[in-house]
């Protein structure tokens, strides 16, 4: 049996993101509030990516000369290094047909 070890190691990379936003306000007060989401699934096994982002933002005009504003960002990501090695696969799959795998 021989193995294509490229193709044991690689899938089909997705990437999937999604965000939604709200703004509004008067004259005197304005907001912002956003919130995101990103899921990547990477060409090799094992290697994903995933990030969760909030944002706001408040503008305030007490009088006509003083403006006061808050502006804040979080994020939560997880990073998957994976296993897979591509330089490996790549040096085992070019190795000669006559080395194979046989299955005890």
């Amino acid at each position: 049996m021989t193995i294509d070890w490229l193709d044991a190691v690689m899938q089909t990379g997705v990437i999937q993101n999604h965000n939604v936003s709200l703004s509004g306000g008067s004259e005197n007060a304005k907001y912002y509030v956003s919130g995101d989401y990103l899921d990547q699934k990477g060409v090799l096994l094992g290697y994903n990516y995933k990030r969760y982002s909030f944002r706001t933002n408040t503008d305030f005009k007490p009088t006509k000369y003083l403006s006061v504003g808050t502006s804040s960002y979080i994020i939560a990501h997880n990073r998957d290094g994976g296993r897979a090695s591509l330089l490996q696969a790549a040096a085992m799959s070019l190795m000669p047909k006559c080395i194979t795998m046989t299955a005890l």
